[in-house]
């Protein structure tokens, strides 16, 4: 591969990559010209980086989206998380109340998570939250932490609904079973955590 080649595929990775690419073709040549013209492919590299990583980001929240929950890898656990009462706080206090609450919100899941755990959002007030290395009741444990932290230091509660993959089973079905558990914790009451049967 070309030292052009691997600063364009650096782009998928990151601007990090990108710089790391650039660093390394500049050590395998001293030719100006063909140093200053990996430099503006290093410049278009970068500008692809970013473009990539907004087409994934959620704007308000600064998490990843749907777009990129489609591309995760399959978890051992899924989280299915409703923002309880949103509809109400827009009505009451205008939109801009409801997308700091959303924010809010999205702080709280993010610091409350383990390492190795992702959230992303997948919907107006609904977040999906992938748990790698989980037994049920450590899914369950994570998921009850998420809803007091949430609870705890916003002004908002929280539905999570709880699925643990089973041999086999595609993401989107383990996303599907979570998703009715989290109808069943808000038919029950909200602000709290339902879990799918196994």
């Amino acid at each position: 591969m070309t030292a052009t080649a691997r600063i364009v595929a650096a782009a998928s990775t990151g601007p990090e990559a990108v710089d790391a690419a650039l660093a390394a073709a500049r050590l395998t040549t001293e030719d100006e010209a063909v140093v200053a013209e990996l430099e503006a492919v290093a410049r278009e590299a970068h500008a692809l980086a970013h473009a990539l990583a907004a087409a994934r980001t959620d704007p308000l929240t600064g998490l990843p989206h749907r777009g990129a929950l489609a591309q995760a890898p399959p978890a051992d656990a899924v989280l299915a998380v409703d923002v309880d009462g949103l509809k109400a706080t827009n009505d009451a206090h205008g939109h801009a109340a409801g997308d700091a609450l959303l924010e809010a919100v999205a702080d709280r899941l993010r610091e409350a998570l383990r390492r190795g755990d992702a959230v992303y959002r997948t919907g107006g007030d609904e977040f999906t939250v992938l748990l790698g290395q989980t037994e049920p009741e450590a899914a369950r444990a994570v998921a009850e932490r998420l809803r007091e932290a949430v609870a705890s230091d916003t002004a908002a509660t929280v539905s999570i609904g709880v699925a643990i993959r089973g041999p086999g089973e595609a993401p989107e079905a383990v996303r599907e079973r979570a998703d009715a558990a989290l109808y069943a914790a808000k038919a029950a009451g909200r602000d709290r955590v339902h879990a799918a049967p196994e």
